[in-house]
């Protein structure tokens, strides 16, 4: 079975582009004979949010259509090719009929992989723009190459570093993903995973993954949170790590606090 890695990065595009004004379709069926297009970047209605746009991507059109090769799976011509011909049947698929096609400058293609296309560079000319940035000529579009492996390591390349390939980047990336990692959880679950069946050595394991995320949820809870649901022989067991003088002091101050807090008692009457 082929590793999904454009579900990936489409999952990981889709929560990177949460919240804002833009949402990601990830399989678009473009026909009857379940032509896929890996993934689609598109406005959403009603949404003003802009993202902080990944480098390279370049100015977005209304529909930003995106083909995803890993390290196993060239960036070559027929590439190309098939993603020209999903352009045309997505601008088919979301006009109002045929009669009354959105314009064309409402599209723009694009297409990512994690490594340099060599093969393909030997046989068309990649126009840089950028770094990890380039484009072709096909025919009468211009199609965006997106080359992660040589992205810069930065906060809005969070997603080009994930799927970088290299180490030092993935670590880095996981690193910008701490405060969410929680909402990336299952995406980081399956990236490790297809990491690992790529062969690629990960400074990165499902343990360090599942640390991080125990570490980060205990974060957020209250100190009452953390004891909840403890017997009285779990808590006993907890204060026995602590020297008493800690304790007393502990339960000094919550005595104060709790004088303080509560209504005024009537004085006792003088003899």
């Amino acid at each position: 079975m082929a590793t999904p890695w454009h579900r990936i990065f489409g999952m990981a595009l889709a929560q990177y582009f949460s919240g804002t004004g833009w949402q990601v379709d990830v399989e678009v069926d473009l026909s009857l004979q379940q032509q896929r297009l890996d993934i689609a970047v598109v406005r959403r209605g009603g949404q003003s949010n802009e993202p902080l746009w990944p480098d390279g991507f370049g100015t977005p059109a209304e529909y930003n259509l995106l083909t995803f090769k890993a390290l196993k799976d060239p960036l070559a011509a027929w590439t190309l090719k098939e993603l020209a011909g999903h352009g045309v049947n997505y601008r088919k698929f979301v006009s109002p009929d045929l009669d009354h096609l959105l314009p064309e400058d409402q599209f723009r293609l694009l297409a990512a992989s994690m490594h340099f296309p060599r093969q393909l560079a030997g046989r068309v000319t990649l126009q840089p723009q950028g770094p990890g940035a380039y484009d072709v000529i096909w025919g009468v579009d211009t199609i965006r190459i997106l080359v992660l492996r040589e992205m810069p390591e930065a906060e809005q390349n969070v997603v080009w570093n994930l799927f970088s390939g290299d180490q030092k980047c993935i670590a880095t990336a996981f690193q910008r993903l701490q405060p969410r990692l929680q909402s990336y959880s299952s995406l980081v679950n399956q990236l490790l995973k297809y990491y690992g069946l790529e062969d690629i050595p990960m400074p990165y394991t499902m343990e360090d993954f599942e640390r991080e995320v125990k570490q980060d949820f205990l974060k957020k809870l209250t100190p009452e949170e953390r004891l909840e649901g403890l017997s009285p022989e779990q808590l006993q067991q907890l204060l026995s790590h602590l020297p008493l003088a800690e304790i007393e002091t502990y339960l000094k101050k919550q005595k104060a606090g709790q004088e303080k807090t509560s209504p005024d008692r009537p004085k006792p009457p003088s003899s």
